[in-house]
């Protein structure tokens, strides 16, 4: 059990609420009522690019508590106005200056926070955030080099198929690179 989510209701809404409540606990001047929803679809999508094979050995010495993995977290969009004036607010409301860099990299640009190194990009569907430019290249080219995605490969179609209205998660994981490492 959730304190104050009611499974037999849908998620989504009591979770956002349940997120409006801590940002406004919090003192901020967002609310995912009016600063995400107008632009998101819906879809959260965490693609884990590389990890070293030291953070899987168990015999190695676990990486420092500052190691971050090269990883983009892509959320839907449907208004990509909207999304972009919610993200200007967002860095306005910041409480420390925050300042970019900007590169182009196929057609999207993408931008670095000069502090932190973090980065973004707003595409016509998918906002990307990730640790570093790198990372939101690396996406952008695995994302022109394919062939086929995967809502268009038909096994992962029938499991997506089978998910009922309601999901909250549905994950897919590569283990080509792991196995071929271990073996």
């Amino acid at each position: 059990e959730i304190d104050g989510i009611d499974i037999a209701r849908p998620l989504y809404g009591q979770l956002t609420a349940k997120l409006d409540e801590m940002l406004a606990a919090e003192g901020a001047e967002l609310t995912w009522a009016a600063d995400v929803e107008p632009w998101f679809d819906g879809r959260v999508g965490v693609a884990l690019l590389d990890l070293p094979q030291a953070a899987l050995d168990p015999t190695l010495p676990p990486p420092d508590e500052s190691f971050v993995p090269s990883t983009v977290v892509l959320l839907g969009v449907t208004d990509r106005a909207a999304a972009q004036g919610s993200i200007d607010r967002i860095i306005a409301q910041s409480e420390t200056p925050v300042t970019f860099t900007d590169q182009e990299h196929a057609g999207v640009t993408i931008r670095t926070d000069s502090e932190s190194g973090g980065a973004y990009a707003l595409t016509d569907d998918q906002l990307l955030i990730a640790p570093a430019a790198d990372d939101i290249v690396a996406a952008l080219d695995a994302h022109a080099s394919s062939d086929t995605t995967l809502s268009e490969a038909g096994s992962i179609t029938r499991l997506t198929d089978a998910i009922p209205d309601d999901w909250l998660l549905f994950g897919i994981y590569d283990f080509t690179d792991l196995l071929a490492s271990a073996l």
